[in-house]
């Protein structure tokens, strides 16, 4: 209910409150008019009706001013709580707003390793060194994470869906990264399958349009984890999904 509608309710209140007053002392009023004095007695005077009439009115009318009173320090305080309620909502929509907008500033894409670059950062999880050489016809690839904020995003992982079939080789498919820092990060890694003949042509389009990476999952500085998927779309993901939980390799 608006504010302009809470108030005219409580105005209305109070009318019908004043006017139920006026109606029972209407209803008196017309009750004495018919009143008729024992025999013997002395009728009450005008002047006598009038005090009596008085002091009943003044009893009415401070009953009802005490009641608007309470009416209107209830809707003071029904106010004030409702305003505190929508400041609260306020910042905490602004607060979320403005951690969407730190992973909002975090993307990603892919390119083509050249083999005069040797000093590329490697995946955190070691895994390579672990349990040995990629498979065969795997080529490496370049994931290139900008991040334009100003904070680092951290337990940063990359899904590679298509080792997920490649048997005794599958941690290739869930990359740990590591901690990201500000600006802009290239981590080489296997994530290509090159074919020969006519469907390695096929292959052409996979790095400039992120295919071979799903998402690119991470956490901000206040503990939210979100992934970035290879069209540009961000989710927050839930803390309880166990999927978001990536083996660490590391030593």
């Amino acid at each position: 209910m608006s504010s302009k509608r809470r108030s005219a309710s409580v105005i209305l209140g109070i009318v019908g409150l004043l006017a139920v007053v006026g109606a029972t002392i209407v209803a008196i009023a017309k009750w004495a008019a018919c009143y008729s004095s024992q025999p013997g007695l002395e009728p009450p005077k005008a002047t006598d009706w009038m005090q009596a009439w008085g002091s009943i009115a003044g009893v009415f009318a401070g009953f009802a001013a005490a009641i608007a009173a309470a009416a209107l320090i209830v809707y003071e305080r029904q106010e004030a709580r409702l305003a505190r309620a929508s400041a609260e909502e306020e910042e905490k929509r602004r607060d979320e707003d403005q951690k969407r907008r730190h992973a909002e500033q975090v993307t990603w894409y892919l390119r083509k390793k050249e083999e005069s670059e040797l000093d590329l950062r490697t995946p955190a999880d070691a895994g390579k060194y672990t349990y040995g050489e990629p498979p065969p016809g795997v080529l490496d690839a370049v994931l290139v994470i900008i991040n334009n904020s100003d904070n680092c995003i951290y337990q940063a992982a990359a899904s590679i869906p298509r080792f997920r079939t490649y048997e005794h080789n599958e941690y290739l498919a869930r990359r740990i990264l590591g901690t990201i820092p500000p600006g802009r990060t290239e981590i080489v890694m296997p994530m290509t399958v090159h074919r020969e003949g006519s469907g390695a042509t096929r292959n052409v389009g996979d790095l400039p349009n992120n295919r071979p990476v799903e998402y690119v999952q991470f956490r901000d500085s206040s503990n939210k984890v979100w992934r970035r998927f290879g069209q540009g779309e961000l989710i927050e993901m839930d803390q309880d999904d166990p999927d978001i939980n990536f083996s660490d390799h590391s030593w």
